[in-house]
């Protein structure tokens, strides 16, 4: 039986303004342990959330992904939302293109 968290859902992104190929890591705490987080983006010409991955947290309910920025998004400058969803947890943060 997994024990509720009674953490509110944080997430950072680093760096918070980036450009096409900068490397980004998306650091999220207060899930639930070993649970499925799905990280979507919004803003800019992107005017729905867009899904772009999925990673399961630790057993401490953390988890970090990095990657480059995608070019197809760097190419449009602007702050975008990035939220990380679980269930009916959210967490959310921006970061700025340039």
């Amino acid at each position: 039986t997994k024990t509720p968290t009674s953490s509110v859902p944080t997430m950072t992104i680093s760096p918070d303004v980036a450009t096409a190929g900068t490397v980004v890591t998306l650091q999220v705490t207060g899930f639930p342990p070993n649970t499925s987080v799905t990280f979507a983006i919004r803003g800019g010409v992107i005017f729905l959330w867009y899904t772009y991955t999925t990673a399961t947290t630790d057993g401490n309910g953390e988890l970090s992904v990095s990657g480059p920025l995608d070019p197809a998004v760097a190419q449009y400058p602007g702050t975008y939302t990035i939220r990380a969803t679980a269930g009916a947890l959210t967490a959310t943060d921006t970061i700025t293109i340039n």
